[in-house]
């Protein structure tokens, strides 16, 4: 049985995100806390069912369906439900484990400093740093995909990345035509035409998407004096601060333990219909 938790949720959004969350996500924050107690209350009643019931997890969820009870139910059943039937990616995510840290250093993937101009975080993809398919002969397949996970969701429970996302620069510098090959996963093919992909030919059309001060000294121009992101390696240093730090580390093993994770469908009562989670509309 989940049990409420006794820490209490501040949200760190100023005022202009605030607005986009209330006019994108439909959240006020006069009674999201109301909402979240409604979400709280029908999971720790479910037999059939067990998750995190912590605020920011509750909240995270909400976001997600736009405020939406009857949807959020049915979030929490699919992340789950996906959870348990993959437990190799999905359990024990730990951002401090020395493997994991290694591959980090490789340079694959790393986060840059900051938010962009719409409050978004900006994730680096650079394959030249270690080729996929290297990257496949050095680590088995499913490690690599828990470590991608383990990466993403090191910002789980940050407000401006429930709220406003991210966006991917996917650096692909000296790639070689088996590189490429290895991308032609259906899979991936399909992501690509369900998202908005934006091809730059020149670093001077990527400066139109992405702030120079976010980005690293070696994607710059030599004569740029203005704010950057310092070099990759200081970007990456500063991820693995990150990563390292007991907050991230201890916000992503609880939300990864797989104690906090349980379905049984033949528990699930077959006549119970969901009762959406009605609030006052404050109409001008």
């Amino acid at each position: 049985m989940n049990s409420p938790p006794n820490e209490e949720y501040v949200c760190t959004l100023d005022g202009k995100y605030l607005k986009k969350a209330k006019d994108e996500l439909n959240e006020n924050e006069s009674d999201r806390k109301a909402a979240v107690e409604a979400l709280r209350e029908w999971l720790i009643k479910q037999k059939y069912l067990k998750f995190h019931t912590d605020t920011p997890n509750l909240l995270r969820i909400l976001r997600h369906t736009k405020f939406s009870q009857i949807k959020a139910r049915e979030t929490i059943e699919l992340v789950v439900q996906t959870a348990l039937k993959n437990p190799e990616i999905s359990f024990n995510l730990d951002t401090a484990d020395e493997k994991f840290i290694s591959f980090i250093k490789l340079g694959p993937l790393f986060f840059l400093p900051g938010h962009d101009d719409f409050g978004r975080k900006v994730l680096v993809y650079k394959q030249n740093a270690y080729p996929l398919d290297e990257l496949m002969k050095k680590y088995p397949f499913l490690d690599l995909i828990k470590y991608w996970r383990t990466f993403f969701l090191s910002y789980v429970n940050d407000d401006m990345f429930q709220v406003n996302g991210l966006v991917m620069i996917i650096d692909m510098t000296d790639c070689s035509l088996k590189t490429m090959a290895s991308l032609r996963n259906p899979d991936l093919i399909k992501w690509q035409k369900e998202n908005q992909i934006r091809v730059h030919d020149t670093l001077e059309s990527v400066y139109d998407s992405v702030p120079k001060r976010m980005l690293p000294l070696e994607y710059l121009p030599d004569d740029y004096s203005g704010p950057s992101g310092g070099t990759i390696k200081e970007i990456i240093d500063e991820n693995i601060e990150r990563l390292k730090s007991e907050k991230c580390r201890t916000n992503l093993l609880k939300y990864s333990d797989k104690s906090k994770y349980y379905y049984d469908k033949t528990k699930k009562e077959k006549d119970s219909i969901p009762v959406q989670h009605f609030r006052k509309l404050n109409v001008e």
